[in-house]
């Protein structure tokens, strides 16, 4: 019977793994990307991988809409990082662009308008006010946190 001593062994193996990988997705939200590189750091096959995040998905841990929205929200309130930049950051996380979209089209556009408004009062006199050069600036810095050049234009006429 060594066929069955391997097979419990491998039963074993991805039991613990699942267990391992659940708290870790039960911990905060992840995606499937982040997911995998997690299940290779620690060793874990290929094709064993792939079983778990089967599992994982089956059984609610991972959500990729539910990590998209989770994403942009935290992203935006707490780095204030712009639709562009978000946008980004999902993509090479390899999330599908209608979750992409459906996350991002759950950021209010008053309160998108309201805190690159704010970005660009707070950098503008931090470089100690309004002149052309500081207006560059700060132009360069909201398209750098990843929010539109248009509405970074629009803004920063109000300001």
């Amino acid at each position: 019977m060594p066929g069955s001593v391997s097979r419990n062994t491998e039963q074993n193996e991805e039991g613990v793994a699942f267990r391992k990988a659940a708290d870790y997705c039960a911990a905060q939200e992840h995606c499937t990307s982040e997911v995998r590189l997690k299940l290779h750091s620690w060793g874990i096959s290929d094709n064993l991988t792939d079983q778990i995040i089967d599992h994982l998905l089956d059984e609610g841990f991972i959500d990729e809409l539910r990590y998209a929205k989770a994403f942009a929200r935290g992203k935006f309130r707490n780095l204030q990082w712009g639709k562009i930049k978000i946008k980004t950051e999902l993509r090479i996380k390899k999330i599908s662009p209608a979750y992409i979209s459906s996350a991002l089209s759950e950021i209010e556009p008053e309160e998108y308008s309201s805190c690159l408004k704010e970005l660009l009062k707070k950098k503008l006199h931090s470089l100690g006010g309004l002149n052309r050069e500081n207006n560059y600036k700060a132009i360069r810095f909201a398209l750098g946190k990843g929010f539109e050049a248009d509405l970074v234009q629009t803004v920063l006429r109000e300001v």
